[in-house]
């Protein structure tokens, strides 16, 4: 896997292959990045990576769930 580390301003560009992304805004820690890839290039943002993980978490969860009722295992 290739790992790269790159200081941006507002307004530049990278290319990574056939994929741009451009540093729109940065205030604080917050950056915003406009991402132009074609339709085949998955992009999944950090909030959609939570969920995912959430939902896989959950999922591995459900065969060990005890049904409940109230507070206390039936």
């Amino acid at each position: 896997m290739t790992r790269l580390s790159v200081d941006m301003r507002i307004g530049d560009v990278l290319t990574i292959g056939t994929t741009t992304v451009r540093l729109d805004k940065k205030s604080g820690q917050l950056a915003r990045l406009v991402i132009v890839a074609d339709e085949l290039t998955p992009i999944v943002t950090p909030k959609a990576r939570r969920e995912a993980a959430g939902e896989a978490r959950k999922s591995a969860l459900q065969p060990f769930m005890e049904p409940t009722h109230g507070e206390y295992s039936i």
